[in-house]
Parts: C-alpha cells; structure tokens; sequence
C-alpha cells in the first residue's frame, strides 16, 4: 500500500485543488529575508515574531518528518446586496463565504481520519490552516508550486484566489510535489501596478503595512495617510486579484459551482457601522470577517461613509462621535466628517469638541475642522 499516493488521492475526493508531500526540514535559506523583512519594517502584524517558529516545522510538532501541503479556492458566488438608500462596501471574495479557516480545518480533519484507518500505529499531527507561524507559502512553494508578483500561491484552477493549509505529522511519508502543478507567473506587472497604496512595491515583494486588505483587518487607528485610499472598502481588498490574467480566466465550470455565498458582495454602510453585537453574529458569524471582530467592520464602515461622498452619512457620524463609547470609532468618525465640507459636517465636529476628553479623537477634529475650513 502507497500511503501517500493514497493521501494525495483522497485529498482530490475533498475537493482539495492542489496537494503534495514534503520533508519536514525546516526552511533555514529563508531566515535572511524574514529577519530584512522584520528590520526594514515590512512585516504584517500578523506574523509570529519567532523566525524559528515560522521556518522550523519542529516548533510546531517535535519529531516532524513530513508536511502534507494543499490549497483550496475560496472563491465565492457573486450575491446582490439589498436595494437600501444608503452607502454601500465592498466586500473581498475571500470574506464572503463560509470562513475559510474552519473549511480548511474540517477537510484537514476528514484527512487525518483517513489517514488514522490506513497507518497501523498511533501518530501525532499539527493542522496549520492560517493559524499557526509557519509560512504556509514557503512551504507549498517547496512542495512545486508557484508565487505570483503579489506574493500570493497560483492555483491551475482558482488562480491566486486559495487558502493554504498544512498538516505536519510524524509519520515518514514518501514525497510528492504538488499536482496539478502551479502555473508560472507571467510577470506582466499588472497587480503591482494596480496597488493603490504602492504596498507591491517590487516583483515578489510586499510591504504589509501598507496593503489595504491587512489594513482592513488590522485593529487600532487607521493611519491618515491611508483612509483615503480605502474607498469604500469594507473588508479586504480584490485589487490586485482582480487584474492578474490567471483569475480573469478562471474555469468557467468552476464559477458555475462556486458554493452559495454566505455575504453579498456589498453591504449598507450605516448599518455596518451601527451594527450591534447580536447582529454582527448573525450576519458574520460563519465567515472571516467574524475573525477579526465587530469593532474592526465598524470602523472600516465608518472611514468608507467618509470617502463615500455621500451627505446622509453625516448624520449617523455625528452620532456616532458624540455617543459612542469607543475612542476609536469616535476618532475616524471625526475623520470621515472632515471629508465633507457642509455646514453640518463642521457644526458636529464643533459641538463635540468640549466635550471630548480623548486626546487623539481631539487631535483629529481639530485637523477635520482645518480640513473643512480648507474647502471653503
């Protein structure tokens, strides 16, 4: 019997797009450009500061020996959002459907109890799914699959629209690189030159800081120099997705049997940032965006009513900053009203100013009030 072949077999019946099998041994060539990364602060806040943690699958799972890698899509069908006469943000494919973490998880778990009826002994296993330190791509990049300039894993059916997982096990698996192979980026430069923020700022390269779609997952205060380039984006960003030639040419017979979308590809903007504890579990509950949090969808709402242009949002800002309990909210609340130059803009930014006992949310009505004043 051929484990392996038998895993990788199995692994297509989940509906996984890619699969393969390598050696455990940790990414050590990898280790310089991770420490210039962390130095020259290009890394995501996201990523473990432990550059052993993320190349050594012996931090993960002691006694590793093999790393079963795999991609699948995650893209979503496209849903109209409701007729309503507020603002509307967009809403990235990866954060539309069923949260990618837990699909991943699930077919992992299927895979290991495949796995359990095959190998005649007890075994111990690791499922990375996003989750862990580990840089997933490295690793499917070893396993024969390709990058593209955006950094991201080229699939043969789903472009650079996956998610990656990893399941790390003790058991000596024979090699398999992955199949179908990665198509080769055409380095045609299209997604680097589409980044609004300039983020891709060479081939392969990223500065995470300045990528919209952390930016929108990223807790705290948004930086200034950024809230403009947001536009209404609510949550992720498909910019670069959008123009690369592999993703505009996906299988048709694939989009046809795209799984329902839990999320329309837009949503009302008012209502997001409003939006109580309750409903945001009942909306977001099952996708991604749950992940991150009600705050974080709040906020993002509230800097797209700013750059929506849209004079009934200044209504709800102006409550919102005289109200609500969250610095943060009250602070780009502030910013979002300095975008408009109507008398009702300044008035509300004017009237909560005594009041405000945040030194930055003061900070920021003051440099909305120049701004307006700026306008007129």
């Amino acid at each position: 019997m051929d484990l392996s072949k038998n895993i990788l077999d199995y692994s297509k019946q989940l509906g996984l797009e890619v699969a393969g099998i390598i050696d455990a041994k940790p990414l050590y060539e990898l280790r310089t450009h991770l420490e210039n990364r962390i130095q020259g602060g290009l890394a995501s806040p996201f990523e473990n500061k432990s550059i052993e943690k993320r190349i050594n699958p012996h931090q993960s799972l002691a006694g590793c020996q093999s790393i079963i890698c795999f991609a699948l899509s995650h893209l979503a069908a496209s849903k109209s959002p409701p007729v309503n006469n507020e603002p509307y943000g967009k809403i990235a494919e990866f954060a539309r459907g069923k949260d990618y973490h837990s699909v991943l998880q699930e077919k992992a778990s299927q895979l290991i109890n495949y796995i359990e009826k095959l190998y005649p002994s007890p075994f111990n296993f690791f499922i990375s799914v996003d989750t862990s330190p580990l840089v997933e791509r490295a690793f499917l990049h070893k396993a024969g699959g390709e990058l593209g300039e955006n950094t991201t894993f080229l699939s043969p059916f789903s472009g650079s629209r996956v998610s990656l997982g990893m399941i790390l096990t003790d058991i000596p698996l024979s090699h398999h690189k992955i199949t179908p192979p990665s198509p080769l980026c055409l380095k045609c430069g299209l997604c680097r030159e589409s980044c609004p923020t300039g983020a891709l700022f060479a081939p392969f390269q990223i500065d995470a800081r300045r990528c919209l779609s952390l930016i929108t997952q990223s807790k705290g205060i948004i930086p200034r120099v950024f809230r403009k380039s947001l536009g209404v984006r609510l949550y992720g960003c498909d910019t670069c997705q959008n123009v690369c030639p592999f993703n505009r040419k996906i299988d048709k017979y694939l989009l046809k049997n795209l799984p329902p979308p839990i999320l329309p590809d837009e949503l009302p903007l008012i209502t997001c940032s409003n939006m109580s504890k309750e409903n945001f579990k009942k909306i977001f509950g099952r996708t991604a965006i749950n992940w991150r949090g009600r705050q974080i969808l709040r906020r993002n709402a509230i800097v797209a009513m700013g750059n929506s242009k849209n004079i009934n949002v200044i209504k709800p800002l102006n409550n919102l900053l005289q109200n609500d309990p969250s610095p943060i909210i009250r602070l780009h609340s502030a910013w979002s009203l300095g975008q408009y130059g109507e008398i009702e803009a300044r008035q509300a930014l004017e009237s909560c100013f005594p009041r405000e006992n945040n030194v930055e949310v003061r900070q920021e009505i003051i440099t909305s009030l120049n701004e307006i004043e700026n306008k007129e």
